[in-house]
C-alpha cells in the first residue's frame, strides 16, 4: 500500500495498492503523486534511485529514507549529536561512478542504536 498523507486535512489524499510482484519504486514512477514543495516524503530503502531522489530535491520536496547497507560515500561534515541514541550525525557525498552522477548534492546520514531490538 502507498498512500499520500495530507497534514493540513489529515487525511489520505491518495492511495494506491499493489501485489507484492511489483518493485516499490515502479510504483511512484509508474503513478502522479500531488507533491507540492516542502513536502516530505518517507520512504524505504527500497525506494532508493537517486534519479528520483534529485527530481524530488529539485521539487523542494523533503525526503527520508533508510540507507542500504553498501552505499559508498564520504564525510564532509559533522551535526552535533543530540542524543544518546544517535551514534554519529554526518554530511556526506556519494562516490560511486553511477551515483554521484545521478545525485551530485550532500546528504544527511544518521546512525542510531534501537535499544528495543537491540540493533543499529
Amino acid at each position: 500500500m502507498h498512500c499520500l498523507y495530507d497534514h493540513s486535512g489529515a487525511l489520505p489524499t491518495f492511495l494506491t495498492v499493489t501485489d507484492g510482484k511489483k518493485h516499490d519504486v515502479r510504483v511512484v514512477k509508474d503513478h502522479t503523486f500531488p507533491l507540492s514543495p516542502d513536502s516530505i516524503v518517507s520512504v524505504d530503502k527500497a525506494y532508493i534511485d537517486y534519479k528520483w531522489l534529485n527530481s524530488l530535491n529539485d521539487q523542494g520536496i523533503w525526503f527520508v529514507t533508510r540507507a542500504k547497507s553498501n552505499i559508498d560515500y564520504a564525510v564532509v561534515g559533522q551535526h552535533p549529536i543530540s542524543s544518546k541514541r544517535i551514534l554519529s550525525d554526518e554530511c556526506i557525498s556519494l562516490q560511486g561512478p553511477l551515483t554521484k552522477t545521478k545525485y551530485s548534492k550532500e546528504l544527511r546520514l544518521i546512525r542510531y542504536y534501537d535499544e528495543e531490538r537491540e540493533r543499529l
